[in-house]
């Protein structure tokens, strides 16, 4: 949420969660592939959400 919602840096993401730069990258890679697989058993894919 800090990152895409909220528009954090990733440096900044970091230093308030207290985690390395790695690891916020990370993290947030992981929540979106298990929020695509989640829309995709919905019938829907990511691209869905974009068009207008």
């Amino acid at each position: 949420m800090l990152r895409h919602i909220q528009g954090f840096s990733t440096k900044d993401t970091a230093a308030i969660l207290g985690n390395t730069e790695g690891k916020v990258k990370m993290s947030l890679k992981r929540a979106l592939d298990a929020f695509k697989k989640e829309l995709e058993k919905g019938g829907m894919s990511h691209e869905t959400l974009y068009r207008r």
